[in-house]
Order: C-alpha cells, then sequence, then structure tokens
C-alpha cells in the first residue's frame, strides 16, 4: 500500500468488537499546528488547536484496510487547500522547487522520499513534467535520483518528506482509520501543474 510509505503507521486491536473508539488523541506540540485531520466520517478537517493535555485529536472512521491508498487523493487536496488557505509557500510553479523546498526543510539531501503523480499521466506526460531529472530503471521512475514517483489519484504532483515527518495513519483491527498529518507546512509541498 502507498500510504504506509508516504505516513508512518501505527496498528492497534479494540478492547472488543463494540468498543472502538470514535477519536484519538496523539501527542503534538504547537508547532504542528494547524493540522489535517481526519473526521469520524473519512472527510479531512483543519484542526488549530490541541487539547488541554497537548493532543490533537482525530477522528476513526470505517474504511476498508485494502482501499487505503483511495485516502491519499483526498487528502492530498485537502492538504493543498490548507497551504493555499494558510499562505504557506509550500506550493510552486516548478518541479525543482517543489523538490528543493522538502529537501531544505528535511535538512538532508536524500528526501523528498516521494514523489505522487497523477495516476491518468502516461509516459509522455510524465517526460513533460519531469524532463531531465525524471530516469527509469527496471520499470521505477525516480527524481534526481534520489526520490520515488508514485502514480496515485491525486490532482498535482506532491513531494512528501519521510513518513514519520509528513503525518500518522492509525488503523484499528476490524476496518477503522484515523489520519493526521502534522507536518503539511515542512513535509509536504506541491507541483502546480496541469498537462495542457
Amino acid at each position: 500500500m502507498l500510504i504506509l510509505k508516504i505516513l508512518d503507521h501505527d496498528l492497534h486491536r479494540a478492547r472488543s468488537a463494540t468498543a472502538v473508539p470514535l477519536w484519538i488523541e496523539t501527542p503534538a506540540k504547537p508547532e504542528s499546528l494547524p493540522a489535517l485531520v481526519s473526521s469520524s466520517r473519512g472527510a479531512f478537517l483543519v484542526s488549530k488547536r490541541l487539547t488541554a493535555e497537548g493532543r490533537i485529536r482525530t477522528g476513526v472512521f470505517k474504511h476498508d484496510s485494502d482501499r487505503l491508498d483511495s485516502l491519499i487523493g483526498p487528502m492530498m487536496d485537502a492538504a493543498y487547500d490548507l497551504s493555499k488557505s494558510e499562505g504557506w509557500k509550500n506550493w510552486f510553479s516548478s518541479c525543482g522547487k517543489a523538490f528543493d523546498y522538502v529537501q531544505a526543510e528535511a535538512g538532508t539531501t536524500v528526501q523528498p522520499h516521494a514523489c505522487l503523480v497523477p495516476d491518468t499521466w502516461d509516459a509522455a506526460a510524465m517526460n513533460r513534467w519531469g524532463g531531465r531529472d525524471l530516469s527509469s530503471d527496471k520499470n521505477v521512475q525516480v527524481f534526481r535520483k534520489t526520490c520515488r514517483v508514485y502514480q496515485c489519484n491525486v490532482s498535482r504532483p506532491v513531494f512528501t518528506s519521510r513518513p514519520d515527518f509528513v503525518g500518522l495513519l492509525t488503523q484499528i483491527v476490524g476496518g477503522r482509520t484515523s489520519v493526521l498529518l502534522h507536518n503539511t507546512r515542512r513535509g509536504v509541498s506541491f507541483h502546480d501543474f496541469r498537462l495542457p
């Protein structure tokens, strides 16, 4: 599952089939705010405050564990909207600048960890987007020799840092899920690129 390559993963077992939590509270620092969190209905919302104990509350929703990758598109669209509304400078008109931003924020040359591109793109579209920065080895696309490129249901290219720097996916055995993006500002960048 691709989502496990872009978000840190935590797996829990409910105490019983009827004792499934409605939300999860995760320890966080004030600089994590605003954060993108899942609701108990599977939508993505913005959380701008911590609980009194210094935690971020995320909703737990029913979702087929075999289809978790279907969450990536709506999650990244919500992250893009959050970035635009907050006026963060993590969206770019150049794929190179989007790559450089995540690399600078992570403080290491082995980042970004992953690049997500629309699954509707063919090889020609990939080449128009990545140009000479894109290489292929055994059907694996790589951007600037360090960043693996994955096609999925996103609407624009997205560069992500290492999973623990971006967010947390919590699964509860029995098909319940919770999502927290606690570092959208520094762990994710967007390339505003549309095919002609």
